[in-house]
């Protein structure tokens, strides 16, 4: 122990004077400084943990939807400005929902206005989650696992009906196999 203590201090001006030491005072120096060690690790990591971020922003590689304000724009003008499930027409709290998911779709489909509804942020989560989705016909499908919430009941219309164009449908078919059942 002496001879690996004594490696530590190879160029040290502290050296002769660790030398003398014998292995008793070699071991309580090598706990004093140990403690010291876990204290400085202990109130480091404090401080890290209450240090506020002096950069709340960084500047980085990032991937942008194109196009996505002019699918919006469109399903605006193709559902009246109004939620399809629940006629919401205040235009800041709607959402332009793909039916099949943008990560899902090629280019062609991501702007497709046919590949889109217009909904309010509440059914929008349920939709883009696939606890509802909506028959050819336009009636509500709820998801088994939707059904089984009563939480979340309180707030869905069973009975809701969208207008369903034939291009929308497609996309619908592909939509409800993904249904959480």
């Amino acid at each position: 122990m002496s001879d690996n203590f004594s490696k530590l201090f190879e160029d040290s001006v502290n050296k002769p004077y660790i030398n003398q030491l014998n292995q008793g005072e070699l071991e309580k120096l090598l706990s004093i400084l140990d403690l010291l060690h876990d204290e400085d690790d202990r109130e480091n990591k404090k401080e890290d943990n209450l240090k506020t971020p002096i950069n709340t922003q960084r500047t980085g590689v990032t991937t942008h939807r194109v196009g996505q304000h002019l699918f919006r724009r469109k399903l605006l003008i193709k559902f009246n400005n109004k939620c399809a499930v629940t006629g919401i027409e205040n235009e800041e709290m709607l959402l332009a929902s793909h039916i099949l998911p943008w990560r899902d779709a090629d280019d062609f489909q991501r702007l497709d206005i046919e590949n889109g509804i217009l909904l309010d942020p509440y059914y929008d989560k349920l939709f883009d989650k696939f606890f509802i989705s909506f028959s050819d016909s336009g009636k509500i499908i709820l998801s088994k696992k939707l059904k089984n919430s009563q939480k979340l009941m309180e707030f869905v219309d069973a009975d809701a009906v969208i207008p369903v164009t034939d291009g929308m449908k497609k996309y619908l078919k592909i939509h409800r196999k993904n249904l959480k059942n």
